[in-house]
């Protein structure tokens, strides 16, 4: 953390954007960071380290970021996957909670994570491949990966970003990080940001929450509905409803009958869930065309259906 960070919306312009620079980049597209169950990578540059153009650390994430296109926030053609740069708070290889209080609100318990960047990768063509070859260099020969080389656009997009528990536990308490009441938001979360919205005076902010958030109330039965698009590729949206705090199962399969992939697998809070597929396996190989089924199973509830891959 700077002295200097404030929290204040002129410091955020500093450190985000490079001073505003960033904006012609950033704007009018929009973006996510989408919780999965992986694999992710990120990598530590040497050039945050030592110096170095060259090589770094190769560090897992638990989510994804993606530019989501122009006001398409629900039809995944158009998006694409970006790859994440990481200033390592702790040196410890993950990509974490560190023992670094925000400014979000007063005291000392508002973790935040490890800082990342958000780097364009030089094929933004609709899907995974431009963030594949980034991380297939950082994962197999991180010796070879230049910092903003040939394999990215060259700049970072957003920088400096973190992520902030905030009110979730005192960075000074001895059993850190243990006292904290979460350490990432589970499997299936997705942060949005809308670049383009305008805004005028008298507008209304309305937050919604699953727990604890303003006024709207929790769906009043469990629903699995067909996914979007279908047929897909190279991605697609499960949605679904929960009426209470259940354990969820949302499992892939193909016409075997063999279990491709597990989406979900945790206690998951009332309300409206989305998780995306993006027609790979568990392995993080990518799956053929073909017809295959996704099921939930939430608490008693149990429900499929089926869906289209399309390559």
């Amino acid at each position: 953390m700077s002295s200097a960070n404030d929290g204040s919306y002129a410091y955020f312009l500093t450190r985000v954007t490079l001073s505003g620079t960033r904006w012609p980049s950033i704007i009018p597209y929009d973006y996510e960071i989408r919780f999965t169950a992986g694999p992710s990578w990120g990598l530590e540059p040497n050039r945050y380290v030592t110096g170095s153009n060259f090589g770094g650390t190769a560090i897992q994430m638990p989510f994804e970021i993606w530019n989501t296109g122009i006001n398409t926030p629900n039809d995944p053609a158009d998006d694409y996957r970006l790859f994440p740069y990481i200033i390592d708070d702790e040196s410890d290889g993950l990509f974490n909670l560190a023992p670094t209080d925000h400014v979000v609100s007063g005291g000392d318990n508002d973790p935040q994570t490890d800082i990342f960047y958000w780097i364009p990768p030089a094929d933004q063509s609709p899907g995974q491949a431009g963030y594949e070859a980034i991380a297939d260099e950082v994962v197999n020969n991180t010796a070879a990966h230049e910092y903003l080389g040939p394999l990215t656009s060259g700049i970072d997009l957003m920088r400096r970003m973190v992520l902030v528990n905030w009110n979730g536990g005192s960075v000074s308490d001895p059993t850190f990080p243990a006292n904290v009441d979460a350490l990432m938001p589970e499997t299936g979360t997705v942060f949005r940001i809308i670049t383009n919205k305008p805004n005028f005076p008298g507008d209304t902010l309305e937050v919604y929450g699953m727990v604890g958030i303003g006024e709207t109330s929790p769906p009043s039965n469990f629903e699995l509905y067909q996914n979007y698009p279908n047929p897909f590729n190279p991605a697609t949206m499960i949605r679904f409803n929960l009426a209470h705090k259940v354990k969820v199962k949302l499992e892939i399969f193909n016409l075997l009958g063999q279990r491709i992939k597990t989406l979900a697998d945790a206690d998951m809070a009332p309300g409206q869930h989305r998780l995306l597929w993006d027609g790979r396996s568990d392995a993080g190989l990518r799956v053929s065309s073909g017809v295959y089924f996704y099921r939930l199973k939430a608490g008693d509830y149990v429900k499929s259906r089926k869906m289209v891959l399309i390559r």
